[in-house]
């Protein structure tokens, strides 16, 4: 046998195989209809990788050798189990319709809330209400455990029924939702986090799957409508697709094919008879929609995957909520192999076993990814190699594997996640996720606090590094270290083939930790109330000009409005009518915050709303969240090369000046003739640009002019009061900055300048616009 294996793994046969099987993917990976042959052609690489690795790698040259050469192949081990279960539950996916509603079966909605801010919860309940679906046949609960009396008060203006438990805090979110359950009698219960908001559409097409009495849980896929923090943080969200997408639209379709699509926590629904048979939802583990899931399963009932995005939530806005969420999910997939272990629970299927199990094995990767970050280290400092191996039949078997994997995870994924992006995830949570799991393994059937995720969180100050990167900081100058020592040794002419894959391997690593570590860089967060990316039409009202335009982004507190030109920044404010089709118009008072020049002839306007009453508000909350149609668009797909470009070029970006645009008119380029006036004094200027609010001009003769000395600028049939604000050497002159103060004569002609002035802009840069 092993003569049979030597004669194989040669570069001649299995290098041949794994560069045939390579080229067989990339050419696959342009069909995505061919997802089981990828996944077989990779599952056949990285097994005949890990077998020739194991035979023919390992470091036994000493004790030392064997131990960190072994350490580091059980942990690459670890990931062919992973990619193994990556590849079962990806190999064919369900993609239901929504069959026909017969009846209108009565539904609890819950919606369990902390300390979560109320804006949060209002666009929740408002989603709630907003259901086409018989008023009569569902009830919205405010589940409290915060004891607040601004959320009763909320609830009760509402309609809701509102419920606040005795025993507050008592077994977490599981306790507060069995509390609601025993006062309810909803034939079917839907819940929802705080933060996350249904389409109007969300009953009508979820409830009908209970038609078949055999359906226990139904599941939607979430949506988020804020960016996460890589998205944020290293400014990629236009490249780069939140963390989430891969588990909704790839794991989740591929588990409801083996019946095991599970509820998420949020966004789903449960037969009553189905949660009562298994006692409510699970109060022994801090993740109750996987154990309940688990036990509803294992009675026999089925389980129907909705893979669309019917309601909308909030992803974990900073470092310390991502990990803190994450850390819980953890804790809770632990405690669930000792509570109720998928290989010894009586019930499920085979298929069913295998994919809680890779529920449950996915967050082991805590210790392998360290061992596997750390891997060059002994190398780099105390010359113990991790593997031996000719760089030439390493690269064949290794990259051949690897970039299988990274083609594989694109096309199953339809370019929804690159693997570049899951190994910085994974990178990101190591640390933190090895903490959990092991504080788990030594004591797991202790009781552990349910932390909830903070939402709607802000940070006011200086971008700051969290300390929670103490870990990976040091890591990286470890290896920083490592890889000067290796630089200076090849300038020497020192370095053997061996030490140039550890210092190559190390430099690998160098850039998933730069990249995680530039993500802890958190920029600053004011916005009081998260923006939702919207696109509709909508109809300005300034003074006595209407402009057509849209939105490009919407709260109750403010929008942002593309429009054909600037707008006049006055006290008096502006009306806006949003106009989107299918949807009763609003009307709301606003004032101008901030105007810049967008990337076409148009002018992005930030407005900014007053104070506005409880209908109002309401109605802008249905226009944002409650169409079928509000999730549906696509978004860009994230290519390989892409990604990898994302990466260098988000590390930097994290440190740049996060510099908000705050100027309430946009400066447009005008030449103009004319002259100061100063009761009896005069001085001839040139104008260089002008805005509604202000003007720079240009003059030899500025001398006399003081600071916060108003005069008159006349040119045209225009007279201006202005106020210079500064003024600044330039070509044996002075430049003025200065502001408008009020238009005294010309003011139609003023307008009319502007708008000339835009169009010749436009006109002179080919529709692009000029910083």
């Amino acid at each position: 046998m092993r003569g049979w294996l030597d004669s194989y793994y040669s570069l001649s046969v299995a290098g041949t195989v794994a560069v045939t099987l390579f080229g067989l993917v990339v050419l696959s990976a342009w069909f995505t209809t061919r997802r089981k042959f990828i996944l077989s052609a990779l599952l056949l690489l990285c097994a005949q990788y890990m077998l020739w690795r194991g035979l023919y790698t390992l470091n036994t040259d000493s004790p030392a050798g064997i131990a960190v050469s072994g350490t580091v192949y059980l942990a690459e081990l670890y990931n062919l189990v992973h990619i193994g279960f990556f590849v079962y539950q990806a190999w064919d996916s369900v993609e239901r319709g929504t069959p026909p509603m017969k009846s209108a079966p009565t539904v609890d909605i819950l919606v369990p809330i902390v300390h979560e801010p109320l804006f949060v919860l209002e666009r929740t309940l408002v989603g709630c209400l907003e259901q086409d679906y018989p008023r009569d046949r569902f009830q919205v609960h405010v589940l409290d455990d915060g004891h607040r009396e601004d959320v009763e008060q909320l609830a009760r203006s509402l309609g809701c029924h509102y419920l606040r438990r005795p025993n507050r805090g008592e077994s977490a979110k599981a306790g507060n939702l069995n509390y609601a359950i025993a006062r309810s009698h909803g034939q079917c219960i839907a819940v929802f986090d705080t933060d996350h908001v249904p389409v109007r559409s969300f009953l009508k097409e979820t409830v009908p799957f209970f038609e078949d009495p055999a359906v226990g849980i139904v599941q939607t896929a979430h949506r988020f409508y804020n960016r996460d923090i890589f998205q944020r943080n290293l400014r990629l969200q236009q490249t780069v697709q939140d963390e989430q997408r891969l588990f909704f639209h790839v794991i989740q379709p591929g588990r409801d094919r083996h019946n095991s699509a599970f509820f998420a926590g949020s966004s789903g629904l449960f037969r009553r008879s189905a949660l009562e048979e298994v006692g409510g939802f699970r109060e022994e583990t801090i993740t109750e929609d996987l154990h309940t899931s688990f036990l509803v399963h294992a009675k026999g009932y089925r389980s129907c995957y909705v893979n669309r995005e019917l309601s909308a939530g909030l992803l974990p806005e900073t470092l310390h909520g991502y990990l803190t969420q994450r850390m819980r999910w953890a804790t809770g997939a632990i405690q669930l192999l000792f509570r109720a272990n998928p290989l010894t629970t009586p019930g499920l299927t085979v298929a069913q076993r295998f994919d809680y199990l890779g529920a449950i094995h996915y967050f082991l990767f805590g210790l392998p990814r360290i061992i596997c970050l750390a891997a060059p280290l002994p190398w780099l400092y105390f010359d113990i190699p991790v593997l031996r191996a000719d760089p030439l039949t390493l690269v064949v078997f290794f990259f051949s594997y690897f970039l299988a994997f990274l083609m594989t995870t694109h096309a199953v994924s339809r370019g929804m996640r690159s693997a570049i992006w899951s190994d910085i995830y994974e990178t990101m949570l190591c640390f933190a996720v090895s903490r959990a799991v092991v504080s788990t393994l030594l004591s797991p059937r202790a009781r552990r606090p349910f932390v909830v995720t903070p939402k709607g969180e802000r940070m006011p100050g200086a971008p700051v590094l969290n300390r929670l990167m103490l870990p990976h900081l040091v890591l990286f100058g470890l290896l920083a270290a490592g890889v000067a020592v290796g630089l200076v040794r090849a300038a020497a002419w020192d370095l053997s083939p061996g030490m140039a894959i550890g210092v190559f391997w190390a430099a690998v690593n160098l850039l998933l930790l730069g990249a995680v570590i530039s993500t802890a860089y958190e920029p600053p967060q004011r916005q009081q109330c998260v923006r939702v990316p919207m696109y509709f039409p909508c109809e300005v009202l300034a003074g006595n000009r209407r402009l057509r335009g849209t939105t490009s982004d919407l709260s109750e507190l403010g929008a942002q409005l593309v429009v054909p030109e600037p707008l006049e920044a006055s006290a008096e404010g502006l009306l806006v009518r949003f106009l989107p089709d299918g949807e009763t118009p609003v009307s709301v008072r606003g004032w101008v915050v901030r105007q810049e020049r967008g990337d076409t002839r148009q002018c992005r306007v930030g407005v900014q709303f007053g104070t506005l009453p409880a209908e109002t508000r309401q109605a802008l909350i249905r226009l944002m969240f409650s169409s079928h149609q509000t999730w549906r668009g696509a978004r860009p797909a994230t290519g390989l090369w892409k990604s990898f470009w994302a990466v260098l070029q988000g590390i930097p970006s994290a440190y740049m000046p996060y510099k908000p645009s705050r100027r309430r008119v946009p400066r447009i380029p005008c030449l103009r003739r004319g002259r100061l006036v100063d009761g009896t004094r005069q001085v001839d200027v040139q104008l260089r640009d002008i805005s509604y609010s202000g003007l720079s001009l240009w003059t030899r003769q500025a001398h006399f002019l003081d600071q916060d000395h108003v005069v008159f600028l006349e040119f045209d049939a225009i007279r201006l009061k202005i106020r210079p604000q500064r003024t600044v050497p330039q070509n044996d002159g002075r430049l003025l900055v200065c502001s408008v103060e009020s238009v005294e004569q010309g003011e139609a002609e003023w307008a009319e300048l502007h708008r000339h002035w835009w169009d010749k802009l436009y006109a002179l840069t080919g529709g692009v616009a000029v910083p």
